[in-house]
């Protein structure tokens, strides 16, 4: 019984060595944001910041086109009236699409990338084990 304890004691120890090793080989530095944030966390603010980005963009382009495209046709061709209105409400519209697009776009390409992280950390984890 007394060996037991002994090898149980030294079981535990080396157990702590290796322990205290691991943690020297990897300091954690605060600057380090990989270390600090979580991949999904860092996805979730993206999602969040794109969508603020594109709402704002499709808030205020379209009244850009708008009234730049109903200041142009009246400045620079002398249209007035229901045709001036046409082109620039059609201005307006367009803008809207292109931003949705372009919005589709980006989710496309974050979803790919997204999917090329997660291939590559399981075949990191993969050849540790």
């Amino acid at each position: 019984m007394g060996k037991k304890n002994k090898n149980v004691v030294k079981t535990e120890a080396v157990q702590e060595e290796q322990q205290e090793q691991m943690i020297e080989e990897k300091p954690v530095n605060p600057a380090d944001d990989d270390a600090l944030i979580p991949y999904h966390t860092k996805q979730a603010s993206l999602a969040v910041i794109y969508l603020l980005f594109f709402s704002i963009l499709m808030f205020t382009l379209p009244f850009a086109s708008f009234y730049g495209v109903r200041h142009a046709l009246h400045e620079y061709l002398q249209i007035d009236g229901f045709p001036n209105t046409c082109w620039s409400v059609l201005a307006a519209v367009v803008t809207v699409n292109f931003v949705i697009a372009v919005y589709a776009v980006v989710g496309f390409l974050d979803a790919k990338k997204e999917e090329q992280t997660v291939l590559q950390f399981s075949q990191n984890k993969a050849k540790i084990n």
